[in-house]
Parts: structure tokens; sequence; C-alpha cells
């Protein structure tokens, strides 16, 4: 193992359990004894010290965005589309918490761009999941983005692209509950969770299973929640239960 291997995995693990200053160090030291690496490395340290540095302090862009900028020139020149839209989408968020809501829409529309230009369904889908997210938290945007998020939702679940599809499902039904519709929002959540119920009956591995409910468990959550506002603890239980049935 290179030297600078041993500094980037510790660096990644650091970042992964939220340790961010430590990682910070680990992944520049790295950066400084990588080089003459191939450049998906360097591109990916780059990725990751951007996201150490955005994870510290959201408000002060000045690093996250320099390492995310030369993370995005490097995946470019390798002609990586994913790596560039991920990157555009970090960017997107890096734009957006600092107060650069024009630049973080410029982001949004990049990536949308790359990933259609690369003939990829599902990285466009990736990327406008991030444009509904930001379009939301518009005045007078959430409409438009329950319109993304219902196309997104009827085209994934055609793909069968489950991630996508039962986030697209989780934006619709927060919207409509900030839009105070209680009863329609508890109705798409619910209505999702039976069918994550169902999609995992079809899995033979338990822990297959498990990890497959476990990872839509957000929309489980937001149906429980939903639920307890209502008044119906018994039926808030009943959604817990759900989740951790076998």
């Amino acid at each position: 193992m290179e030297e600078y291997e041993a500094h980037a995995k510790k660096g990644i693990q650091l970042l992964e359990k939220e340790k961010f200053m430590d990682a910070i160090r680990e992944l520049t030291e790295a950066v400084k004894l990588a080089d003459g690496a191939q450049p998906e490395v360097i591109g990916e340290l780059y990725s990751r010290l951007s996201q150490a540095y955005y994870a510290l302090n959201p408000k002060d862009p000045a690093n996250s965005e320099k390492y995310c900028l030369m993370s995005i020139d490097i995946h470019r020149k390798l002609n990586d589309a994913a790596m560039v839209v991920m990157d555009l989408i970090n960017l997107a968020y890096i734009y957006g918490d600092s107060g650069s809501k024009q630049q973080a829409e410029n982001a949004i529309n990049e990536a949308i761009k790359t990933a259609g230009d690369s003939n990829d369904p599902p990285l466009v889908t990736m990327a406008r999941l991030t444009q509904a997210e930001f379009i939301s938290k518009r005045p007078g945007g959430r409409e438009k983005a329950l319109e993304i998020y219902r196309d997104i939702s009827q085209i994934s679940k055609k793909s069968e692209d489950w991630e996508a599809y039962f986030e697209a499902q989780h934006g619709i039904a927060t919207i409509m509950r900030e839009m105070g519709n209680s009863d329609e929002s508890y109705r798409v959540a619910y209505d999702s969770i039976e069918e994550i119920i169902k999609i995992s009956g079809t899995i033979k591995n338990q822990r297959e299973k498990k990890s497959f409910k476990d990872s839509f468990s957000y929309l489980f959550d937001l149906a429980s929640d939903i639920a307890m506002e209502n008044g119906d603890v018994d039926e808030a239980i009943k959604i817990a239960q759900k989740l951790a049935a076998e």
C-alpha cells in the first residue's frame, strides 16, 4: 500500500464517522503524498476534502468550493460524467447553504445537462431530484417541485429504480404536508410503505430484505410522524412495527 493510501483510507473513515477536522488533516496529507498518482485518485481525494470542509462549516464555502471545482475539473478531463454530475450536485449544496442561490441553480442545471448528454437516465433522475428539492424551498416553488417529483415517480416506477422512486414519493408527501394537506401526505407515505413491504417480500435473503426496508425507513418515519400529529398513536406504533417486522 502506498503511503498516501493509508492516509486516504483513514481520512474517508473519519469522514464517515463525522470527525471532520481529523478527516481534513488525513485527506490533506494524502493529497500531498499522492503526487503522480492516477487522476481518478486525485479527483476522489479532492471530492472527499470538499465534502469534509462542507460538513465542517456549510456557511463558509471557501475550501469546499475550491476542492469541489478541482474535482470537477479532473472528472471532466476523464470524461467521467457520473462523477461530474455528483460533484455538481455537491457544489449546488455548497452554494445553496452559503446563500448563493443563483449559483446553486446554475450548478443543478449544469448537472442535468451533463447527465442528459451522457444518455444515462438514472443520472438524469438523480440531478432532477436535487432540482426538485431546491425548487421546493423557493417562495411559491412547491407546485413546480411537485410536478418534477411526480414525473420522476412515474418514470422511476416503470424502470424499477426504487431508490429514485421512493425518494420522489417522499418529496411529494413532504410537500403535501407542508401545504397543509395532511390526509394526502399520509396516503402517499402509507401507500409507499405498502409498496416497500410488497417488494421486500420478493427478496429471499433475509439480510438483503431487511437492508432494502431499512434503506427507506425515512418513509416509515414520515408516515408515523403524520399519524402522531393526527393523534393516532396506535397507528404510529403499527407503522413502526411494520418496519421492524421480518
